[in-house]
C-alpha cells in the first residue's frame, strides 16, 4: 500500500466519524416537531370543549351592554316627563326591570352620591344591566332643566357669570380662571361663563401666560366682529352672541340704613382679646379691631343692621357674623394682616355695602380664622365647601350713596370667599391672591399669579345664557318685550326694582297643554333632561379576573370618574392640570364598561387598579 493510499484511507476515516452525529440532530428535530404538533393538536381538541361557553359569554357581554344602554334611555325618558320620580325612590328608579332580554336596575343620586331631593340641576345616573350573570355598569350625568318660571330667571346680580365686566377684562401674568373643585356642582363639568359688557376685542385681554379653564365667553349683540369671533376661538371652550345687552345695575344703599339709632359718635377701637365684644345694631363712627384674638360680633338680635364711617380689622383680629346681617361702610373697609371675617355657623350670612374702598390684604375672608392666620395660606388649606354667596360685597357709586368710582382690591396672598357686585368699580386681584365665588365690575384685572375660582352652584341655569330657559320662547327668540324692558330700565333705581319692571313689561309665551288620551305616550320634553359623560375620566387597567360559571372572563379597561378628594389640587391651582395618581380599587366607579361579574359578588376582584393621568381641565 502506497503512502498516498494510506493518506486517502486516513482522510476518509476522519470524515466517516462525523456522519453519525448529523443523523442524531435530525432525529432530535423530528422528535421536537412531533411533540409540538401533539401539544397543538391537544390544545385545539381541548378548546373545542369550552368554545361554546366562550361564545355564549361573548354574546351575553355584548347583550348586557345594549341592555344597559336601553335602561339608560328608558330612565332618561322618565326624567323628561313631569312624573314625580323623587317620591318614587330615586335610588331604585328601576330594580330588576326586564328589558331587551335582560334585567336592569337604575339609581339616581346627586353628584356627591347622596339621595336627591328634587332641587338638583345635575344628577348621577347609575345603570346595572344583567344578562345571564354578565353585568354591565354604565354611568352618566344628567342635566335637569329646573322647573323655573319667568320671574325666577330675572337675576339682577348676574349669578350665572363667573366674571362680568362692563368695560374691560385683563387676565395677565399667569392669571388663572376655573371652576372651584370643592364646589358640590364641580363634577357636572359646567364651564365658567365670562360676560363682556363691552364691544371691542381689545378690551378682552388674555395673555399667553394665563389660563382660562373651561371658560365660555358671552358677548352683546352689537359686539365688534373680532370680539364675537372670540366666542368660538381656542381661548374659550364655548360661548355665544346674546340677543340682548345684559344689564349690570349698580346697587343702592338699602333704606334699612336710613333710620338707625346712633350708638357711638366717637371712633371706636377694640383691642381686648380677653373678652368677646358684641355690637348692637345702629350707627357708629369708625370701628377698628386691632389685636390677636380680639373678636367683635355683629348679629341679627336687634335687626342685624350696622352703619360705620370706616371699618378696619387688623393684626389677627376677627369680625364674627352671626345670623343674617347687613353692614354699610360709608368710606373704607379693610381686612388685613391675618384678620378674618368669619361665620358663627353654617346659616349665618352678611351683605357689605361699601362707599369707597374694599381691601383684603394678606388674609382670608369668608373662611375660618385658622386659614387667615397662616402666613403661607393657600387654596389647599380649604378642606370643605363654604358657600361664597354667604358673604356679598356691593360697591355703592355716587347716586347710590357712595363714591364716584369705588375700588375693590384683593392682594398680597389673600383668599376671598365671596360674591362681588360692583358694576362701576375697578376690581383687582393680584399678588398671588384668589377669589372664590364671582365678580361683577366695570374693569376687572386678575394678575400676578392670581386667579378666580367660580362656584357653579351660583348658576341657576335659567338666566341669560340658558337658551332653553324661561327668558326664551320655544323657537329660541327672546320672550316678547324682554329686550325693550331691559333697555328701558333706569339703572338709578337700583337692583331691587329691576325684576318687577321686567315682569311688568314682558309677555311670556303661552305653551299649550298637550292633551293625552288613554293609551297615548306620556308627554315629555327632550330638553328637560339631557345626559352627558362624566367630565373627568382616567383609564385604568385591571389586573384581576372574575370567574362566572365554568369560564373565566378577564376584566379589561375601566373608565374611572375621578373623585376630587384624590385630585392633585395643587397641580390644578398652579398649572390648570389635574393629576390623578393611584386610583385604588375601592375608588373605582365604572363608566360604560363591559365587566363580567359573578352574581352575588359585584365589584369583587383580586386585582389592583392603577391610573396615572394628567387631565387638562379645559
Amino acid at each position: 500500500m502506497t503512502k498516498r493510499m494510506k493518506r486517502a484511507i486516513s482522510f476518509g476515516s476522519e470524515h466517516g466519524a462525523a456522519l453519525p452525529a448529523k443523523r442524531g440532530v435530525a432525529l432530535m428535530l423530528v422528535v421536537v416537531a412531533l411533540g409540538t404538533a401533539t401539544v397543538l393538536t391537544t390544545a385545539y381538541l381541548m378548546s373545542k370543549d369550552n368554545s361554546a361557553a366562550i361564545g355564549a359569554n361573548a354574546q351575553d357581554t355584548a347583550a348586557s351592554s345594549w341592555v344597559a344602554r336601553s335602561g339608560a334611555e328608558l330612565a332618561l325618558a322618565v326624567l323628561q316627563t313631569q312624573e314625580d320620580w323623587v317620591d318614587a325612590d330615586p335610588e331604585k328608579l328601576f330594580e330588576g326591570f326586564s328589558i331587551a332580554g335582560g334585567t336592569v336596575s337604575v339609581a339616581l343620586t346627586n353628584l356627591q352620591g347622596e339621595v336627591p331631593d328634587g332641587t338638583e340641576t345635575e344628577l348621577a345616573m347609575t345603570v346595572v344591566a344583567d344578562v345571564n350573570g354578565i353585568k354591565t355598569v354604565l354611568q352618566r350625568i344628567v342635566s335637569i332643566q329646573p322647573d323655573a318660571v319667568f320671574d325666577d330667571a330675572v337675576d339682577a346680580e348676574l349669578g350665572e357669570f363667573g366674571i362680568f365686566a362692563a368695560t374691560e377684562i385683563d387676565l395677565s401674568d399667569t392669571a388663572r380662571i376655573g371652576a372651584w373643585p370643592m364646589s358640590p356642582a364641580y363634577l357636572s363639568g359646567e364651564g365658567v361663563k365670562i360676560g363682556a359688557g363691552f364691544v371691542d376685542a381689545s378690551s378682552m385681554g388674555v395673555n399667553a401666560g394665563s389660563a382660562a379653564s373651561r371658560a365660555e365667553l358671552y358677548v352683546r349683540p352689537d359686539a365688534a366682529a373680532p370680539l364675537q369671533a372670540m366666542t368660538s376661538d381656542s381661548t374659550f371652550v364655548d360661548g355665544a352672541v346674546l340677543q340682548m345687552v345684559v344689564p349690570a345695575i349698580p346697587p343702592l344703599k338699602p333704606a334699612d340704613f336710613g333710620a338707625l339709632p346712633v350708638i357711638e359718635e366717637s371712633n371706636l377701637t377694640i383691642n381686648d382679646s380677653s373678652l368677646s365684644t358684641r355690637l348692637v345694631s345702629g350707627t357708629y363712627a369708625n370701628l377698628k379691631i386691632d389685636k390677636l384674638d380680639t373678636v367683635v360680633t355683629l348679629d341679627d338680635t336687634d335687626g342685624g343692621v350696622y352703619l360705620f364711617d370706616d371699618l378696619d380689622a387688623d393684626h389677627e383680629s376677627v369680625l364674627l357674623i352671626s345670623g343674617d346681617v347687613q353692614v354699610c361702610v360709608i368710606n373704607n373697609m379693610k381686612i388685613q394682616n391675618c384678620s378674618a371675617i368669619e361665620f358663627a355657623d353654617d346659616t349665618s350670612r352678611v351683605r357689605f355695602y361699601v362707599g369707597k374702598q374694599f381691601k383684603v390684604h394678606k388674609t382670608a375672608v369668608g373662611l375660618p380664622r385658622e386659614i387667615a392666620r397662616k402666613p403661607d395660606r393657600g387654596l389647599m388649606d380649604i378642606d370643605k365647601y363654604v358657600d361664597p354667596s354667604r358673604l356679598r360685597v356691593y360697591a355703592l357709586e355716587s347716586a347710590g350713596g357712595g363714591d364716584a368710582d369705588p375700588d375693590i382690591d384683593i392682594f398680597n396672598g389673600s383668599i376671598a370667599n365671596m360674591v362681588v357686585h360692583a358694576p362701576l368699580s375697578q376690581i383687582e386681584v393680584k399678588g398671588s391672591s384668589w377669589v372664590i365665588g364671582r365678580l361683577t365690575g366695570d374693569i376687572i384685572k386678575i394678575k400676578d399669579d392670581s386667579g378666580l375660582l367660580y362656584d357653579p352652584v351660583l348658576d341657576s341655569k335659567v338666566g341669560y345664557t340658558a337658551f332653553k330657559g324661561p327668558l326664551y320662547q320655544s323657537n329660541g327668540d327672546l320672550q316678547v318685550g324682554l329686550k325693550a324692558a331691559i333697555d328701558s330700565y333706569d339703572v338709578l333705581l337700583g337692583l331691587e326694582q329691576f325684576q318687577a319692571h321686567v315682569i311688568a313689561n314682558v309677555t311670556t309665551e303661552v305653551v299649550p297643554v298637550q292633551m293625552v288620551g288613554i293609551g297615548d305616550p306620556t308627554p315629555r320634553s327632550h330638553d328637560r333632561a339631557i345626559e352627558k359623560l362624566w367630565p373627568f375620566v382616567a383609564k385604568a387597567i385591571e389586573n384581576g379576573s372574575w370567574v362566572t360559571g365554568d369560564h373565566e372572563v378577564r376584566q379589561e379597561s375601566l373608565y374611572v370618574p375621578l373623585d376630587p378628594s384624590i385630585f392633585d389640587l395643587d397641580q390644578f391651582y398652579n398649572n390648570g392640570v389635574i393629576s390623578a395618581t393611584h386610583v385604588g380599587q375601592q375608588a373605582l366607579e365604572v363608566t360604560e364598561s363591559q365587566v363580567a361579574v359573578p352574581i352575588g359578588s359585584p365589584g369583587n376582584s383580586n386585582g389592583n387598579a392603577n391610573a396615572n393621568a394628567n387631565i387638562p381641565i379645559n
